[in-house]
């Protein structure tokens, strides 16, 4: 077996994680109606690029059926390389959301995609909301970083039926597709989904929002692109149950 190792200097893995300190991040909240919104933070990291660099030598793989309707190709980063993110997240959520949390744990995951590639049922173009399908979990907040250069597209927020969220009703009419396969390409709505906004998908960015809100990517159909997003979902380990609907995890 051919015993070809590569290996990467841990002063360079530790330079690639330093953020700035708090005071030098710049949180912006962009409105796009009451109760939907989204955050877009610039001038995180002392040196992005070289977080990309070392986010590259961990592989990808395709979806498996943990992800739901998440069609896209995936990645998942060293605890080490995302510990400072998640810091981060903690005083983003008590700072900007006035949200306490005692038990707060991540889902995360990398979503990689070139227009052409993937043929998908149809329920994966529809809008989602990240919702946990553990019941003593509570869906705080959703986080994506753009590692892609170039134009990445966006995030569209969505109203089903004036609703900002989505809801049994929801849930029975995105299940009606289930058997619809095409290639993936952006929803563009119909008579019950209405696209209410978009937030911009900027390379070096994090963008955040209320991970309860409807939502979906919209792609760039450069078949030489590649869409590249690293997502961390926050969410609170509750001692009660929560009433949640079944998960789509963030394609963003």
């Amino acid at each position: 077996m051919k015993n070809d190792l590569t290996f990467i200097n841990q002063e360079l893995l530790i330079e690639s994680i330093q953020l700035n300190p708090f005071s030098e991040i710049d949180i912006k909240y962009h409105e796009i109606c009451d109760g939907c919104g989204y955050w877009i933070v610039k001038n995180l990291f002392k040196n992005f690029p070289l977080f990309v660099e070392v986010a590259k030598l961990s592989p990808i793989f395709n979806p498996t059926d943990e992800y739901g309707y998440n069609c896209f190709f995936k990645q998942n980063l060293p605890s080490f390389q995302l510990r400072n993110l998640k810091y981060f997240l903690k005083d983003f959520i008590k700072n900007n959301l006035n949200y306490e949390c005692e038990n707060l744990i991540f889902n995360d995951y990398g979503n990689l995609f070139k227009y052409g590639k993937i043929t998908t049922q149809k329920t994966s173009l529809l809008p989602h909301s990240d919702i946990s399908l553990t019941s003593n979990l509570k869906t705080i907040v959703a986080s994506n970083i753009w590692l892609s250069e170039g134009f990445n597209g966006s995030t569209a927020f969505w109203k089903y039926k004036e609703s900002l969220y989505s809801n049994e009703d929801y849930q029975n009419y995105a299940s009606s597709f289930l058997n619809r396969y095409e290639m993936y390409d952006n929803y563009e709505g119909d008579s019950y989904l209405q696209k209410i906004g978009e937030c911009p998908s900027e390379y070096g960015t994090m963008t955040l929002y209320d991970a309860n809100l409807l939502h979906s990517p919209v792609i760039n159909k450069d078949k030489n692109h590649l869409r590249w997003s690293y997502v961390l979902v926050g969410m609170e380990v509750t001692t009660t149950k929560t009433d949640h609907h079944t998960m789509h995890l963030p394609l963003l």
